[in-house]
Formats: structure tokens, sequence, C-alpha cells
């Protein structure tokens, strides 16, 4: 039980990732999910006009960053950061934020980043500088014990895990507030966003295409332009083909040698 009742909002740019935390927090008590958003700039708003007592706040989100975000909010609540990335640990501390989540986020690391949030008096800038070296010190350490790449990842349908290969995935998409890996001879579930997939999986295996579709280079047969830019034809038993969104081009011709 926390120390004191939280109203906690959420701000993620993945409708998926929202979701979870949002399931997260269902499982804490003394929590109350004061709200979401996926859109910053309506975050703020909403924000401002009724306050929460803990953020937890993306920070590359399109439009806007999470620190631009507090930047327009008038009073800061307690903050705790959530995002695949690690390199902005120190910019974090210096929003005043009290800890910093590394996705996929396991509820009871979330739990103790809310319990210290109940115990925190709230003040700016009263970020024990103690608490910023440990946590500090903990993300360190799980980025030196992460192991290589993956080779398998995890699908659970009705209570029964199955490892799915990678090599067998020829792309992970979301829809439907889901994201699948796209396997013969059928998608499978996957309990991860497609953010946590991008900063999980080799970067030379697997490449963003857009917001929702992320690719197995090894499954690319073919390039196509069209008025657009790129499609990507997959060689898949569907020969699926994936638009590429304009502002990953560059990324995508360079992760495909082009």
């Amino acid at each position: 039980m926390l120390a004191r009742p939280l109203r906690v909002f959420v701000v993620d740019d993945e409708r998926l990732a929202v979701t979870r935390l949002i399931r997260l927090l269902g499982e804490i008590d003394g929590v109350t999910v004061a709200g979401s958003s996926t859109n910053p700039a309506t975050a703020a708003a909403e924000i401002d006009r009724a306050p929460v007592d803990v953020l937890l706040l993306d920070i590359e989100m399109p439009g806007m960053t999470g620190f631009e975000l507090l930047d327009r909010l008038e009073t800061i609540p307690t903050v705790v950061f959530t995002t695949a990335y690690d390199q902005y640990a120190l910019q974090a501390f210096d929003k005043t934020a009290i800890d910093y989540l590394l996705k996929p986020i396991a509820r009871e690391r979330l739990e103790r980043a809310l319990e210290k949030a109940a115990r925190f008096d709230g003040s700016a800038g009263r970020t024990d500088a103690g608490d910023v070296q440990r946590t500090l010190e903990t993300i360190a350490a799980a980025l030196k014990t992460r192991p290589a790449y993956p080779e398998r990842i995890p699908s659970t349908i009705a209570g029964r895990t199955q490892l799915i290969d990678l090599a067998r995935v020829s792309h992970f998409y979301a829809s439907d507030k889901q994201t699948y890996a796209a396997t013969p001879p059928r998608p499978v579930p996957i309990d991860a966003t497609l953010n946590d997939l991008e900063a999980r999986l080799d970067p030379g295996r697997f490449v963003r295409v857009h917001r929702a579709a992320l690719v197995n280079i090894a499954f690319v047969a073919e390039v196509k332009s069209n008025a657009t830019g790129m499609i990507l034809k997959l060689a898949d038993a569907a020969h699926t083909e994936i638009a590429v969104a304009r502002e990953r081009l560059n990324t995508v011709k360079t992760r495909l040698g082009l």
C-alpha cells in the first residue's frame, strides 16, 4: 500500500503503451488513473485544468518532447519518466524527475517508483541527490546486464506463453490497441509496444518504417517507389507491402544499403 493515495496521469504517444501502463496502475493499491493522452499538447492543457499527483511521461514524442511538455505546465507534478531510451537520464533529473523507468516497464519497478512519489513532498528542486545517484546506478547496471539482442520473443495467449523465433517474424505491426508479430501460419500477439521492440531488438535486423510497423530486413524482397516515397514488398506468404513514412526514408535506405 502506498504511503498516500496518488492521482496519476499517463502521457505516451503510443496508445498501446498507455493501455499497458493503465493496466499496470490498476494492479497497484492506492492509485487512481486521473487521465491519459497520446497527444502531449492536449495532455498539458488537461493537467493544468485538473492538477495531478504524478505524471508518467514519455520523452520522445512527435511534435513535443516530454521535456517541452513540462516547460508548458503552470504547475509541475511529481514526474516519473517512462522511455525506451537511456540517454536522457541526466536531463530527466534536471527536470526534477524522481525516477526514470526504462521500457519495457515491470509492474514491480513501477510500484517502487510510485512508492517513492508517495513519500515525495512535491517541492520543486527537492529531488534527493542520493536518490538520483541510486537511480542512475540502477540504469547503468541494467544496461550492463542487458543480454545481447534476443533471438526469441514471448507471446502469451489464454495464459499460455510460447517463444517466437525472431528469424520467422517478417514484421511487427500495431492494430486495434495490440502489437502483433507476423509469423506463419498466423500473426501472434506480443505484450510490448513497437517502441519497446525497436529499443530491444537488433537494429541491424529490424527497422521501424512507420509508427505502426517494424520490419525484419531479411524479409525485404523488393523496394518500390510511389508518389509519396517508398514501399517495401516482403517475402512472406502474403507478399505484404508496407509503405515507408517520409520521415523514416533516410533511415530505411541506410539500413537496406540503398
